[in-house]
C-alpha cells in the first residue's frame, strides 16, 4: 500500500478499530484498571480523528503525526457525519450529538499532553500532583467519563465504532 492520505486515513481507522476492541474486550475484567481501559478508548478515538482527517482533500498525513489534541475537536463532527450515514438514526440523536462533545472532551483530557492549561493533570498514564497530593492512574476512577455508561453512551460507542469502520473501507 503506499503512503498516499487516504490509505493513511485508512491505516489509522485500522488501528483505531484494534484499539477501540482492545477497549471493549477489557470492559468485562475487574481485574484491570480503568485506566487501561480508557487508555485504549482514547487512542481509538484519537486515530479515528487522524482517519477522518487524512481523508479531507489536500490532507498531509505528517501533519497528524505526533499531535493528540484532536479529539475534542473533530469526534463531534465524525458523528454527525455517522448520524447522516445511519438509516434509522437513534431518536435522541440531537442529545446524542451534544453529549459527544462533552466525552470527546474528557477523552482527550485522558492523554498526559491535553490538560487543559494545567487544570486537568489527570490522565491515564502518569502519576500526577495536584494540590500538594500524588495521583495514580491505576487508583483513579475517570469520574466524568461515567458519561459512557449514562444515558446515550453506550449509542455513541456504537456510532464510534461504526465510523471507524467506515473509514477504514
Amino acid at each position: 500500500m503506499n503512503a498516499n492520505p487516504g490509505n493513511w486515513g485508512r491505516a489509522f481507522a485500522k488501528q483505531a478499530q484494534a484499539d477501540f476492541e482492545a477497549w471493549s474486550t477489557l470492559q468485562g475484567n475487574k481485574a484491570i484498571p480503568v485506566c487501561h481501559k480508557l487508555h485504549f478508548l482514547q487512542m481509538a478515538c484519537e486515530k479515528l480523528c487522524k482517519a477522518h482527517l487524512c481523508k479531507q482533500p489536500g490532507a498531509d498525513p505528517k501533519v497528524h503525526q505526533s499531535c493528540h489534541a484532536y479529539t475534542a475537536k473533530n469526534l463531534g463532527i465524525i458523528i454527525r457525519q455517522q448520524l447522516s450515514l445511519t438509516p434509522r438514526p437513534p431518536k435522541n440523536h440531537e442529545y446524542l450529538q451534544d453529549r459527544c462533545n462533552l466525552i470527546a472532551r474528557e477523552i482527550e483530557l485522558l492523554h498526559p499532553s491535553v490538560d487543559n492549561g494545567g487544570k486537568r493533570p489527570d490522565n491515564c498514564e502518569y502519576p500526577w500532583e495536584q494540590g500538594g497530593n500524588l495521583y495514580v492512574p491505576a487508583t483513579w476512577t475517570f469520574p466524568a467519563l461515567n458519561l459512557l455508561e449514562a444515558q446515550g453512551g453506550r449509542a455513541l460507542l456504537k456510532l464510534i465504532y461504526n465510523a471507524i469502520l467506515r473509514l477504514e473501507a
